[in-house]
C-alpha cells in the first residue's frame, strides 16, 4: 500500500487532522547531556518512533507540518557518591524494594 493510500487521524492543537503517516530510516540518534548543579550529569536521547505529515496543513513559510510519536531514554552518570544509598534502602515511591544481593 502506497504512503497516499494510508492515512492516520492526529490530534494537532486540540483538533483533528487528516495525516499521512511516513516510513522512517533510522538516522543518527545522539545523547543530549545535562550537567546538574549537584554533580551528576543526565543523559538523554530521544527516539522517533512515527512521523506523520498533516494534509492540507503548512506552516506560515508554506511547509508542511509534521507531527512526530517519541519515546525517552535516560540514564544519570557521575552521581556524586554522597547521593547515593545502599540498594533497596530507601525505595522511591511506588517502586518495590529491590531484593539485594540480585537474584542471579
Amino acid at each position: 500500500m502506497s504512503e497516499s493510500q494510508r492515512k492516520r487521524r492526529v490530534l494537532f492543537n486540540g483538533q483533528w487532522m487528516e495525516g499521512t503517516p511516513l516510513t522512517l530510516q533510522t538516522g543518527q540518534e545522539p545523547w543530549s547531556e545535562y550537567l546538574c548543579s549537584d554533580g551528576s550529569v543526565v543523559r538523554v536521547k530521544t527516539i522517533v518512533t512515527e512521523v506523520t505529515r498533516l494534509d492540507g496543513a503548512f506552516t506560515p513559510e508554506g511547509e508542511p507540518l509534521y507531527t512526530c510519536k517519541t519515546s525517552f531514554v535516560y540514564h544519570a552518570t557521575n552521581i556524586p557518591e554522597e547521593l547515593c544509598r545502599r540498594p533497596g534502602s530507601n525505595p522511591a515511591p511506588g517502586f518495590p524494594p529491590p531484593t539485594w544481593p540480585p537474584p542471579a
